[in-house]
């Protein structure tokens, strides 16, 4: 049963946090791309056409160094439903019987940089390089019972028994989300060096050769009947938290290539495709112990060995768009595709020994790189983006550099509500931007805002379960139907985004022809 409980465990583990990395992002990078609500396939002018569209570079001129830095703000809120015998819904916990309160993550903002440089090296010829992150937050938190009841995880629980009813029905109240997430922290860096050319007066091409590096850390609450039995009660105190932290020791790579087209001086068409990769990453999973299940003359509860290797597939994305051009005027509509349906299932090799003192009943429980898979049913989504600008000097001869930008992006959701979780609080989502540029000729500044939309998911159907080990060892003859009955529904309830964004953009350039303006 220890065996079993195990490697669902971290099965389990594997769905959040891989979230992310599927190609969960905000609409675009760069202040200028945000503000025209993504929309920079076709027109785009600055160097963040590395991420955008690669045979743009070729359009610029000289020498640039570029640094955009990005601030999110994402607020989620989520209230936990059970159903009752009747059929209605509650926010009583079915274990405690205490009320559950909504939580929300802690939501300070989210920085991303995005560090360029581009050289024309000759007429038509144009070499860059980049480091930068995904347009996307990368952390996530919710309340967690070691900090909420800290004397379960600080040696001093004998101290406090008297109180733990009155501490386990706090974590109920305070921590209901806990069995589908804690705390989840995903950082992804892309080395970057690109090449733009233009071999015909109204063809681009381009490409962009990518390093990745990532990293993740999650985890979660678990619970085992059989501690629950061992210490006498089914509460937070038969806990078991679980934490995977890997990155990638081999550096993936990728790559993005690109090609704009001009078949006429005002209209330009631009297209990109980034190939799907997979994506290796190791380190270690650490459960951790509370102080009644560690406690060396009870249980004694101990990890040995904690290696892991998760291992992640990326989806292919394509986007097109198409840019008119016209007297300080520009506008342009994108969109975007994006193969997640070709995510079957995500890959964890643990390697971990727990040892007990109930060496004359269990033997130690190993888990030796056994493959544990995890179904996805995602499916292929697609995005719309639509932006315009004006320069406003050009527009009507004002003499001040000023340019005005506004932008609509929408992104069809990939996770059936039966799937949806704390990671990534999204189905359909609209976002608006707004920006402005100002023009010093040797420097640009470039600002953007934007506000994300998306409407109240009510979740009453959740495939997402608690970690119980009970759940996975039905009593022979149990029917698949029984069987799902029987496992205890923790993804029910009603969940709230939305997020903020502020971008900033410098832009220095020497030696091109704007420069000398």
């Amino acid at each position: 049963m220890w065996h079993r409980f195990i490697a669902v465990s971290l099965s389990l583990l594997v769905l959040p946090a891989t979230v992310l990395a599927a190609g969960f992002e905000y609409p675009e990078n760069g202040a200028r791309a945000l503000a025209r609500g993504g929309a920079f396939v076709a027109s785009g002018d600055d160097p963040t056409l590395i991420q955008h569209n690669p045979a743009g570079l070729a359009g610029l001129d000289g020498l640039r160094i570029s640094l955009d830095g990005q601030a999110v703000w994402w607020a989620t809120e989520y209230q936990r439903l059970v159903q009752t015998g009747e059929g209605d819904w509650t926010d009583v916990d079915p274990i405690t019987g205490e009320r559950m309160r909504p939580v929300s993550n802690a939501h300070s903002p989210w920085l991303t940089p995005f560090l360029s440089a581009t050289y024309q090296a000759i007429d038509g010829l144009t070499l860059a390089l980049a480091v930068y992150g995904p347009s996307a937050v990368g952390l996530r938190r919710y309340p967690d019972a070691r900090e909420i009841a800290p004397f379960f995880w600080d040696g001093v629980y004998e101290e406090n028994e008297e109180n733990a009813r009155e501490i386990q029905e706090y974590i109920s109240r305070r921590a209901p989300q806990r069995y589908s997430m804690i705390e989840l922290l995903n950082l992804v860096a892309f080395p970057t060096l690109s090449v733009g050319w233009e071999p015909l007066s109204w063809l681009r091409v381009g490409a962009s050769g990518q390093l990745v590096y990532a990293m993740m850390r999650y985890s979660l609450s678990m619970r085992s009947d059989d501690v629950a039995f061992l210490i006498g009660g089914d509460g937070p105190e038969a806990d078991i938290i679980g934490e995977l932290d890997v990155s990638t020791r081999r550096l993936g790579m990728t790559g993005i290539l690109g090609v704009q087209v001009r078949p006429m001086e005002q209209l330009s068409i631009g297209m990109t495709v980034r190939p799907g990769f997979t994506l290796r990453q190791e380190g270690t999973f650490r459960l951790y112990f509370n102080d009644l299940q560690a406690n060396e003359d009870f249980l004694g509860l101990r990890q040995g060995r904690d290696d892991a290797i998760f291992t992640s597939t990326i989806p292919t994305v394509y986007r097109l768009g198409i840019a008119w051009q016209q007297g300080g005027w520009l506008g342009e509509i994108a969109g975007s595709y994006e193969r997640l349906s070709v995510v079957d299932a995500y890959v964890l090799e643990p390697f971990i020994t727990i040892e007990h003192n109930f060496d004359n009943l269990l033997p130690p429980i190993e888990v030796d790189g056994e493959e544990i898979l995890f179904e996805k049913n995602w499916r292929d989504t697609f995005g719309l983006r639509v932006g315009a600008g004006v320069d406003l000097r050009r527009a009507f001869g004002l003499t001040l550099p000023i340019e005005a930008f506004a932008g609509y992006a929408f992104e069809r959701g990939a996770i059936p509500k039966s799937t949806q979780n704390l990671d990534f609080v999204s189905q359909n989502r609209s976002q608006a931007t707004l920006g402005l540029g100002y023009d010093l000729g040797r420097a640009r500044l470039s600002a953007a805002f934007s506000r994300t939309f998306e409407p109240t998911i009510e979740v009453r159907d959740s495939k997402v379960f608690m970690i119980d080990d009970a759940s996975f060892n039905p009593a022979p003859g149990t029917s698949p139907e029984e069987r799902q009955d029987a496992l205890t529904m923790v993804g029910d309830g009603n969940y709230e985004s939305a997020h903020t964004m502020l971008m900033l953009s410098i832009e220095s350039r020497f030696g091109s022809a704007r420069a000398a303006r």
